[in-house]
């Protein structure tokens, strides 16, 4: 309760603050004079105090904090941008090799933690792609940048798995190690590695079973239509959010996605609409989920509601923390081999083929059939790309319809067998 207390009046102050060096960075990231919150902090402020001393040196974030002249504030702020941007960069470029080494060398199978390697891998950043890719694969990440035959670590891992205790387990293969369950650094010998990882997989295996299905906790279950600036007003004077009061975290059903788009300075978000009228959404480091169905089937969001400014104006905005097609089950928002039933098996099938551009037939007994089923159908992809098919039709748009067919358009069809046997 006291922290929250000093963090609201914390949160105040810095508003409203008359250093210098903090006036020129709310400036340079566009707050100035806007209400501040923890995730603006979070996401906004401290990722370019921190950018120096990840890339270069911390003694420009301390200089920007005690100088006084505005004109050199202004470009120690600037520096800050520039650096994050740089540590961005790096960031992402070290998470896609480590990707890569994933796909091409890990069981995830049989691995239930992830020991990964690379030459001259930048250390400032390492903890940060470690979180990551542990949020990715839910468990427990080491990633190590080789110097010559020494290795640097950083690990991060799940709640269920103590990391400080996995290392402790592996301690024999280390020069050193510290930290606590959640977090840790190391430094290692090369010739070590391959016992060092062998050690870590055993000691998982052996203390029970790890999930690495995401397990992610919602407040609500909520209809779009009552998603609205006078929630989010409600919501907001529940600020500031952290550890022990985290934000609203809502769900939204059967969600139809349109204005799909991607953005940032190198494309690393995805922005879209659902509702009407409609909700922006904003999914922040998630363009992989641009390869599933977005667009062909229905949505299930997990968001946080949120109120957006830009220039001036104000707009409900849904921060998306995770999403899945509505035809898979919630019993796991991840792929659990072997635990799919039939029907998500054909409702993926479906959706691949759509997403490539084929055209999909459903055959029916009957008409009937077709009219009992169809609420199912829309209520797991978007009515505007299915189709009917049968003879009850009227003509011209049964003709529609068959020509829609024939030429190939990536279209779900409802058919019934007397349609496909005489048409």
């Amino acid at each position: 309760t006291d922290n929250r207390i000093l963090v609201k009046e914390g949160l105040l102050k810095l508003q409203n603050t008359h250093r210098p060096g903090l006036q020129a960075l709310l400036q340079e990231t566009g707050l100035t004079g806007k209400p501040l919150s923890t995730w603006q902090v979070s996401f906004i402020l401290a990722p370019r105090l921190n950018s120096a001393g990840r890339v270069e040196n911390a003694a420009t974030s301390v200089e920007l904090l005690l100088a006084t002249d505005p004109a050199r504030c202004l470009t120690l702020a600037q520096t800050l941008c520039r650096l994050n941007d740089e540590r961005k960069a790096i960031e992402n470029s070290i998470l896609t090799k480590a990707l890569e080494q994933i796909e091409a060398e890990v069981d995830l199978e049989t691995e239930p933690f992830l020991v990964l390697a690379g030459e001259g891998w930048h250390q400032g950043v390492l903890g940060i792609v470690a979180s990551r890719l542990c949020e990715k694969f839910t468990r427990p990440v080491v990633l190590i940048s080789w110097d010559g035959d020494t290795g640097r670590g950083s690990a991060r891992s799940v709640a269920d798995l103590d990391l400080y205790q996995a290392l402790n387990y592996a301690r024999e293969h280390l020069v050193q190690f510290g930290g606590h369950k959640m977090a840790a650094g190391l430094t290692i010998n090369r010739d070590q590695f391959p016992a060092f990882k062998h050690a870590l997989q055993e000691w998982t295996a052996n203390n029970g079973p790890m999930s690495v299905c995401k397990q992610m906790e919602a407040d609500l279950e909520i209809d779009i239509k009552d998603i609205n600036m006078e929630l989010c007003n409600e919501l907001e004077r529940l600020q500031p959010f952290g550890e022990g009061n985290s934000a609203p975290a809502l769900v939204a059903r059967g969600c139809r996605i349109s204005s799909l788009s991607r953005v940032g300075k190198n494309g690393e978000h995805i922005k879209y609409r659902i509702g009407e009228p409609p909700l922006e959404c904003i999914a922040f480091n998630h363009v992989e989920w641009l390869q599933g169905p977005l667009r062909q089937c229905r949505q299930d969001i997990l968001f946080e509601p949120a109120i957006n400014e830009f220039r001036g104006f104000k707009n409900v905005q849904l921060r998306i923390k995770d999403m899945k097609s509505s035809y898979r089950p919630d019993t796991g928002w991840v792929r659990i081999p072997g635990m799919a039933s039939p029907f998500v098996r054909l409702a993926e099938h479906t959706a691949g083929e759509l997403k490539a551009g084929h055209p999909v037939v459903f055959v029916y007994p009957t008409c009937r059939s077709i009219t009992r089923h169809k609420l199912a159908v829309n209520s797991y992809f978007n009515p505007g790309i299915i189709k009917e098919l049968h003879g009850q039709l009227g003509r011209t748009e049964q003709k529609a319809a068959d020509n829609v067919l024939r030429a190939g358009e990536p279209y779900l069809f409802l058919m019934t067998e007397t349609y496909l046997r005489h048409y």
